[in-house]
């Protein structure tokens, strides 16, 4: 008799161990594309507003490539730099640009999103040497993630 209770324990205890295991989320690139973007990147170096900030605002087209619907997309960061070094790693607002609308896309669909910076950032005296800017744009979503890189925007300066 013992010897049938402990087979079944060695028989038992894979499946409580099994079925304790969670399961991990498969996180792969999203079959996503860029149809448009728009950035304006500024200093505002006017009088009286002192020290100086950066502002970035822009418009984009995101298009779902892949043959499911994408859940929930959300651009987690966006990373600024300045002849590669990085200067800001910026948490955006992120919205469509219809406010009626959701923040999924559909198989083979478009949407159009505004984001930019919610708080105005210090100059970084790197900025203040240089004209131009990469910027790297992060997406999640429910189904995984994906990342653009953009070279060589024009910072402009408003005096």
């Amino acid at each position: 008799m013992n010897i049938l209770r402990i087979t079944s324990l060695l028989l038992f205890i894979p499946f409580i161990i099994s079925s304790c295991a969670s399961s991990e989320k498969v996180n792969y690139n999203l079959d996503l594309s860029i149809e448009k973007l728009e950035i304006n990147a500024w200093l505002n170096l006017m009088p009286g507003t002192s020290p100086g900030k950066f502002h970035l605002t822009a418009e984009i087209t995101l298009k779902n490539k892949g043959s499911d619907e994408i859940k929930n997309i959300e651009l987690k960061n966006i990373t600024v730099y300045s002849n590669e070094e990085v200067v800001y790693t910026i948490k955006p607002y992120f919205s469509p640009k219809n406010k009626k609308d959701n923040y999924n896309l559909g198989i083979n669909k478009e949407k159009e999103f505004s984001f930019g910076t919610d708080n105005v950032l210090k100059i970084d005296e790197r900025l203040e040497k240089n004209n131009k800017i990469d910027i790297k744009l992060e997406f999640i979503s429910e189904q995984g993630s994906i990342y653009f890189r953009f070279h060589d925007i024009e910072v402009e300066r408003a005096y």
